[in-house]
């Protein structure tokens, strides 16, 4: 009942399989839990392992299937006062060897559609095709441009073992910078690419990016539980960073559409986006745009 009535504010990550979403959704969970607890001071190290969250593993083959939301809502209360209730996602990997471009697409179409901080976890930097993952939501943005809302919330580009620290430096700050370059526009560029970039621009609230050091060999055995004294202290620190900031009370948004606040009761009755997008081959922009 309590989160029937509570808007509610949904932290998803997609991307490639085996890049390591559930296991970033787990220091979240170690972070809402301590906020929870009234206490995130050295947050990070209040948990000795990571295998009591999400399941990961490491390893070459899939680990999530289809789209999994932590059992337990995380109460928190904004600034304001109101209480907000926080909801992990976490999705299967695309591009694997088992899975279709429908299984893909409506995977993440459904993901993006129903959070409102969506995390592109890329690999090392962010390629043209990454972008192209979002071709479809700018469409159906650009079929909603006479709302004075925007169509889309938060998206962020989370590079994973960043190889260029000296052009742009891990964190945040060097992040937005390096995304501005790679979302600029250039006269050489195919129309569509320019507007693609556009788009992405025009019709989220707001792209950011962090750029993160890899985080050690450690990750690569199969014996490792995410300790983190396994880990590189340069990764630690900087994903302590980048958790904090999306998840903080001031920071984290309310899920909405159409600029109406979503509370829990609302959030599970999203039916109109699972019939539309499975009714038909692949997810168009007028589908979720008749579903929104």
């Amino acid at each position: 009942d309590k989160l029937n009535s509570a808007k509610v504010a949904v932290i998803s990550v997609a991307g490639a399989f085996r890049t390591g979403k559930s296991f970033l959704l787990n220091f979240f969970l170690r972070y809402l839990r301590a906020l929870s607890r009234g206490d995130t001071r050295d947050w990070i190290r209040s948990e000795d392992q990571l295998d009591d969250g999400f399941h990961w593993r490491a390893g070459s083959e899939r680990d999530t299937t289809g789209i999994l939301i932590w059992s337990e809502p995380f109460f928190i209360r904004k600034p304001d006062g109101e209480e907000v209730a926080v909801l992990l996602m976490d999705t299967q990997g695309t591009f694997d060897h088992q899975s279709t471009q429908q299984d893909c697409t409506t995977i993440f179409a459904l993901s993006t559609l129903m959070s409102s901080v969506q995390i592109l976890n890329i690999s090392q930097k962010v390629q043209e095709t990454d972008l192209q993952h979002l071709r479809l939501f700018v469409e159906f943005a650009g079929m909603a441009k006479g709302s004075k809302e925007k169509a889309l919330q938060h998206l962020w580009f989370l590079i994973r073992d960043w190889q260029n620290p000296d052009d742009f430096e891990y964190g945040v700050a060097d992040g937005v910078e390096y995304l501005k370059q790679i979302l600029k526009c250039d006269e050489q560029m195919p129309r569509e690419n320019q507007e693609l970039r556009q788009g992405i621009t025009h019709h989220f609230e707001q792209a950011s990016c962090c750029l993160l050091p890899h985080p050690g060999n450690a990750v690569a055995s199969s014996k490792f539980r995410g300790e983190l004294k396994k880990l590189d202290a340069m990764f630690v620190d900087e994903l302590e960073k980048f958790v904090a900031l999306i998840a903080s009370p001031e920071n984290i948004p309310v899920k909405q559409i159409n600029g109406r606040d979503f509370k829990g009761v609302d959030f599970f009755a999203l039916k109109e986006y699972f019939d539309a997008i499975c009714s038909s081959r692949l997810p168009t922009p007028r589908s979720i745009f008749t579903a929104t």
